[in-house]
């Protein structure tokens, strides 16, 4: 939740989602776009992870 280099130490998930913060505001984006009322979209700024944006 805090950096997306952390990704690295997990190369086996098929998927990743990054809040950069744990602060209750980004906890509350998160749980709006796990819950389909806010859109999920953005790109690492970290090299070293495969991304698919097509979300």
């Amino acid at each position: 939740m805090r950096a997306g280099t952390d990704l690295l130490a997990y190369p086996q998930a098929p998927t990743h989602l990054c809040t950069y913060s744990i602060q209750p505001v980004a906890l509350r984006a998160l749980a709006a776009g796990l819950w389909g009322e806010l859109a999920l979209r953005g790109q690492l700024p970290v090299r070293g992870v495969e991304q698919d944006t097509t979300v």
